[in-house]
C-alpha cells in the first residue's frame, strides 16, 4: 500500500475467513445472491465510496487544531534576502518551457460544478479549484496543518486567530496576494444574500479583519478548536478583480495556485497550464487536464490504453485487474469514511438495546471485507475510524459471535427471531444482502429494499427507515463532527435518522466540541464513544480504503485520506 500517513494502522489480520463461495452461500440463505464484486457509488454508502461531499465536521485524524494552533506553520520557507556578508548566489536554472514539460491527464468520476469556489460542496470541484486558487492553510497527507498563503499563525485567545501572509505569493496576473483578499473571500462566502453552499464550512467565523496587507485576524463566534482546519476548505480569490468583473470573473478566473486556468468544456475537460511564478515553485507538469469519466470500467480502460495517466477514484471490485497489469500502479490509502447500518431506535424491536447488540455480533465483517471488498477496508469497533481525534483504542466493539447474538435475542424475548426491512442504494445491494444472509443465521429475516440514493436519503432523514445501509465521511477527522451530526439530540429535528439521543451524551458532545485542551478533549470523546458503542444505534462496519491507479511512468502521486489531489509535484516519464 503506497501512502504517506504515519497515523494509520495496518489492516488487521482476518482469522477464520470464509471463502467467497461460503459467504455467498450465506447470502443465498437469505434469498438473494450477492454480486461477485462491489460497485462504486455515492452516499448514502458506496461499497468503496468516492469521498462524500464535505460536511461541516467536528472531527479529524490527528490533533491538527484541537489545541491552540501552532505559532508557525510547517510550511516551505520563503526565499530570504541575501545577507550583507554573503556573496550573491548564482541564479537558479529556470524551469523548462511548458511545451517541453509533459502533459498529465487525470480522471475523476464527475465533472466540476462551477468555477466559483464558494458555490459548491463537491470534492471533484474542490480538487480543481485548489490547483487554480489557493487557501490560507492546507493539510499534509497525514492531515497536519501546513501554511499556504498564510505562512504562520497564532491563537491570540480562544476566539481569535492571527495569520501572517506569505511574502512573495502572487496572483496569476502578477499582483501580490494581501490580507484584504482573504477578508474579501471569507466575507463573500458568508454573505447571506449569496447563499453560498460553502458558508456552512465557515459558520464559526464571526468576522475577519485585515489591519494591514500582511495580517489577517479571524474572530469566531464560539471556541472552536477546528477553526484552522475549516479555513483549509476555502479558496482565496483576488478582491480587486472580482469586484471589477463580478460573477463574470469566474468564467476565466485567476488565482494564486500552481496552475493557470485555460479552459472548461463542460462534461468533457478542464485544462490548466503550469504557473511558473507559483510561490511553491514551478510545477513539473506543463499542462494538466481533468476529465470526468463516471463509469469505473471505462476509466480503467482509458488508463490501460494511455488515454489518462491517473484514475483518481476506483471501486474495490477493480483491484484484481489493476494489480495484475504491469502498466499500472495500484495505489491505496485509508479514507475518511465509515460505513454502517443505521438502526431506528424508535421502532420495535430495534428500540431494545439487546436486539441492536445482537445484530452487531451477527455480522462477520472480516469475511465480507475479504470476499466482497478485496480486502480494501478495515473493520471498525464504533462510529469513528482510527485516525480520528477522539478515537479510543480501548473500545473494542462487537466481535463476530453468532451464539452471543442468539443469546441476546433470547434475552430480549425474541428467541424465534423477527423480520425487518433493510434499505439500501444499488451500489451497496450486494453488501446489504451479505449482511442479511448472516443475520438469517440468528433467525432475523431482513428484506433488502433497494431504492434510488436520493429517495433513501429522504427516507432516512424523515426517520421512516427501519434499518439502512449508509456511509459517513468526515475529512476534518475529529470526533465532535460525527458525534454532533449523528448522535446529538439537537440534530434530531433536522435529521431523524436513527432517532437516537441521550441528554447525558449531549452534554459530553457539547463539552468536547469546545474543548481546546487535547487531553481533555480526548477524555470526553472517549467517554462518548463508549456510550455510543454500548447503545449500538448503528451496526458498526468498516473504514473503506481509497483506491486509485496511475500509469507506471507517473511519479510522486499517492491518494490521500481526504481524497484531495495536489499535483504540482507529480512527474511523468
Amino acid at each position: 500500500m503506497i501512502r504517506d500517513d504515519s497515523t494509520s494502522r495496518a489492516r488487521p489480520s482476518m482469522p477464520g475467513k470464509l471463502s467467497r463461495r461460503a459467504l455467498l452461500q450465506q447470502v443465498a440463505l437469505y434469498g438473494g445472491a450477492a454480486l461477485l464484486a462491489t460497485a462504486c457509488g455515492q452516499t448514502p454508502a458506496p461499497a468503496a465510496p468516492a469521498k462524500p461531499a464535505e460536511s461541516k465536521p467536528a472531527d479529524a485524524a490527528k490533533p491538527a487544531a484541537s489545541a491552540p494552533a501552532p505559532t508557525t506553520a510547517p510550511a516551505a520557507k520563503p526565499t530570504e534576502a541575501a545577507k550583507p556578508a554573503e556573496a550573491a548566489k548564482p541564479a537558479e536554472p529556470k524551469p523548462a518551457a511548458k511545451a517541453q514539460r509533459p502533459q498529465l491527464i487525470v480522471a475523476q468520476v464527475a465533472d466540476i460544478q462551477t468555477l466559483d469556489p464558494t458555490m459548491h460542496r463537491q470534492r471533484q470541484t474542490q480538487n480543481v479549484h485548489q490547483l487554480i486558487f489557493d487557501s490560507v492553510v492546507h493539510r499534509t497527507n497525514d492531515l497536519q496543518l501546513q501554511g499556504r498563503l498564510a505562512e504562520s499563525w497564532k491563537q491570540v485567545d480562544e476566539k481569535t486567530f492571527e495569520l501572517k501572509m506569505r511574502a512573495g505569493a502572487k496572483w496569476h496576473d502578477g499582483k501580490p496576494v494581501t490580507a484584504k483578499d482573504v477578508k474579501f473571500s471569507f466575507d463573500r462566502t458568508l454573505d447571506p444574500a449569496r447563499k453560498a453552499p460553502r458558508a456552512g464550512l465557515l459558520d464559526m467565523v464571526a468576522s475577519t479583519e485585515a489591519p494591514d496587507d500582511t495580517t489577517v485576524v479571524v474572530k469566531t463566534n464560539r471556541a472552536d478548536p477546528l477553526t484552522l482546519v475549516f479555513l483549509n476548505y476555502h479558496a482565496i480569490t483576488p478582491m480587486a478583480a472580482v469586484q471589477e468583473k463580478g460573477d463574470a470573473f469566474f468564467n476565466a478566473p485567476i488565482g494564486a495556485g500552481p496552475f493557470l486556468f485555460k479552459e472548461w468544456k463542460k462534461d468533457e475537460r478542464v485544462v490548466m497550464e503550469a504557473n511558473d511564478a507559483f510561490w511553491g515553485g514551478a510545477p513539473t507538469i506543463g499542462t494538466l487536464i481533468f476529465r470526468p469519466i463516471p463509469d469505473p470500467a471505462t476509466m480503467l480502460a482509458e488508463l490501460e490504453s494511455g488515454g489518462i495517466d491517473i484514475a483518481a477514484e476506483l471501486p474495490a471490485s477493480l483491484a484484481p485487474q489493476i494489480k495484475g497489469n504491469a502498466k499500472i500502479q495500484s495505489l491505496t490509502a485509508p479514507s475518511t469514511v465509515v460505513q454502517y447500518i443505521g438502526l431506528n431506535t424508535t421502532k420495535k424491536p430495534l428500540d431494545n438495546v439487546q436486539v441492536r447488540q445482537a445484530l452487531n455480533h451477527a455480522v462477520d465483517k472480516n469475511a465480507i471485507v475479504s470476499s466482497l471488498l478485496n480486502g480494501l477496508a478495515t473493520p471498525i469497533p464504533g462510529p469513528l475510524f482510527p485516525e480520528v481525534r477522539g478515537f479510543d483504542k480501548a473500545v473494542t466493539g462487537y466481535g463476530f459471535d453468532r451464539e452471543k447474538a442468539k443469546s441476546l435475542l433470547a434475552a430480549a424475548g425474541l428467541a424465534g427471531g423477527f423480520e425487518l426491512t433493510l434499505d439500501t442504494a444499488a451500489p451497496t445491494k450486494e453488501l446489504s444482502e451479505a449482511i442479511a444472509g448472516q443475520w438469517k443465521q440468528i433467525g432475523v429475516t431482513a428484506k433488502v429494499n433497494v431504492v434510488e440514493a436520493g429517495v433513501l436519503t429522504q427516507k432516512v432523514t424523515a426517520g421512516e427507515s427501519e434499518a439502512y445501509f449508509s456511509s459517513w465521511g468526515d475529512s476534518s477527522a475529529d470526533a465532535g463532527v460525527t458525534y454532533y451530526r449523528h448522535f446529538h439530540g439537537g440534530q434530531r429535528a433536522q435529521f431523524k435518522d436513527t432517532g437516537y439521543a441521550k441528554p447525558d451524551l449531549d452534554k459530553l458532545i457539547d463539552e468536547g466540541r469546545v474543548a481546546t485542551d487535547n487531553a481533555k478533549r480526548q477524555q470526553v470523546f472517549a467517554q462518548a464513544m463508549k456510550i455510543i458503542v454500548d447503545d449500538a444505534p448503528w451496526v458498526f462496519l468498516w473504514q473503506p480504503q481509497t483506491l486509485a491507479a496511475a500509469r507506471t511512468g507517473v511519479g510522486g502521486f499517492a491518494p490521500r485520506m481526504d481524497a484531495y489531489l495536489f499535483l504540482d509535484k507529480v512527474t511523468k516519464a
